[in-house]
């Protein structure tokens, strides 16, 4: 028996529930016929598009994205796009209300998916529980900011403050405060 780990942190994590079986490291990967075509200006638009991409179930930790968004919106011109759709679609619709700047995707084929982030400022991972998603490193291919949650295998190819904002799951104030750091800063 193998058991595919999806990075070094994924690894990590096997080895530390001791489970006996040979690891084979072999990471996810990501369609450059696709995503090839990184995003090249930074500068920040109006409004603010941050997107994530995945099912909307509790793992995904969106309920705390979208409080975020929607306080954020006293203070920002900011949009919130889900792709994803799931069984707590109907749940996330009563929390955004009538909030017209959270936009919710049912799923969408990756072709159509290229569009969306090309139109994004920042890439947003809120999971409370991961493996390691390849929408990281979709984000990664077309070079946009990302911030993400420390959860899974995630950090075996996200490093905070190098290629991403790293921060901790549950937590509504992280979330608001590296989407601040990310549009005051002008690199």
């Amino acid at each position: 028996h193998k058991l595919r780990s999806l990075s070094s942190k994924m690894t990590e994590l096997i080895e530390e529930l001791q489970i006996e079986s040979n690891i084979v490291e072999i990471p996810n990967r990501v369609n450059f016929n696709i995503f090839n075509n990184p995003k090249n200006y930074f500068e920040i638009t109006q409004p603010i598009n941050i997107t994530s991409v995945g099912r909307f179930v509790p793992e995904k930790g969106y309920e705390l994205l979208i409080q975020s968004i929607i306080e954020l919106s006293d203070d920002f011109n900011i949009n919130l796009t889900l792709v994803g759709g799931g069984s707590l679609e109907s749940r996330y619709i009563s929390l955004i209300g009538d909030n017209k700047n959270i936009n919710l995707i049912k799923w969408i084929p990756q072709e159509e998916f290229i569009d969306i982030l090309h139109e994004t400022d920042i890439y947003i991972q809120s999971s409370i529980s991961e493996g390691m998603p390849r929408t990281i490193l979709e984000a990664m291919a077309m070079r946009l900011p990302i911030i993400s949650t420390n959860v899974g295998g995630i950090l075996g190819v996200l490093e905070d403050e190098h290629n991403a904002l790293i921060i901790n799951p549950h937590s509504v104030n992280e979330i608001k405060s590296a989407i601040k750091e990310l549009v005051s800063d002008e690199h």
